[in-house]
């Protein structure tokens, strides 16, 4: 009875990874389109995301995996989920991968430096317009 119940606790506690091939979805984002690669990767990885199609807490797979399932270079592929995390979409952690956030923690989309460049005094001294 006892290994029945841990048997039962042990088959709730595990997790089921839903496979949807996105590899279709990547490959059309990537050979249409304008712009650099990583950045229509990341866009498509970023509806992808919002639609559900990547539930949160999915691991993504490893750079190179889909590097070489898209047929792109691994640059491309760090690029994208860098650019992904900067939207605060995907967390990335050193020597377990990365995974989409939870909804409701992803940051608001900026326009990188730009944000940064009205946050320095300018040539005068002055103070930026906004507060940084």
């Amino acid at each position: 009875m006892v290994a029945l119940v841990r048997l039962k606790l042990f088959c709730i506690q595990m997790t089921v990874n839903k496979i949807i091939d996105t590899d279709p979805i990547l490959r059309d984002a990537l050979a249409s389109g304008r712009g650099t690669k990583y950045k229509r990767l990341a866009e498509a990885m970023e509806l992808m995301i919002q639609k559900g199609m990547i539930e949160p807490g999915a691991k993504l797979p490893t750079h190179r995996k889909l590097a070489d399932r898209l047929g792109v270079t691994i640059g491309t592929v760090s690029r994208a989920y860098g650019e992904l995390e900067r939207m605060g979409l995907v967390v990335a952690r050193v020597g377990d991968g990365t995974f989409a956030r939870r909804r409701g923690l992803e940051s608001t989309r900026d326009e990188g430096f730009r944000t940064f460049e009205m946050c320095i005094r300018d040539s005068h001294g002055n103070a930026p317009r906004r507060s940084c």
